[in-house]
């Protein structure tokens, strides 16, 4: 991601960020999607840091209460699933409570192109099922 055009997250998530992108890039996010997660972080750090709340905060209770908020502001939000990837990144590095989910490891180089694109279906597209990973 250029600098010109990075996302700043202020507020208590500020310091997973650059984590984040770079694991955004790992999994294969194109700039504009890998931004537009971070946006999505930025704003829950925003109203983290309103709310005088600390990432080990970071419950189902307080994201749907973010969620909540944010609806009543715009119409158009992320749903729970639409914020899973910031999520699933806070708890994969222990910053936010709750168990990781189960990595799964592909067994061939199809089965790890059906998992990035089950990930990419998930998080981009708010798809709710996962694809079998064998045919």
């Amino acid at each position: 991601m250029s600098k010109r055009r990075q996302v700043q997250v202020p507020g208590p998530l500020a310091v997973h960020a650059a984590g984040f992108g770079r694991a955004l890039a790992a999994e294969g996010y194109v700039s504009g999607s890998a931004r537009h997660q971070l946006w999505r972080m930025a704003e829950l750090s925003r109203w983290m840091e309103v709310h005088g709340l600390a990432v080990a905060d970071l419950t189902p209770g307080v994201l749907e209460r973010f969620l909540a908020a944010r609806r009543q502001e715009h119409p158009t939000v992320p749903s729970p699933r639409g914020m899973s990837h910031v999520v699933a990144y806070l708890r994969k590095v222990g910053a936010a409570p709750g168990a990781p989910a189960v990595a799964v490891v592909p067994g061939t180089p199809v089965e790890a192109l059906m998992m990035r694109y089950a990930t990419y279906l998930v998080g981009s597209v708010g798809w709710s099922r996962r694809p079998p990973l064998t045919t």
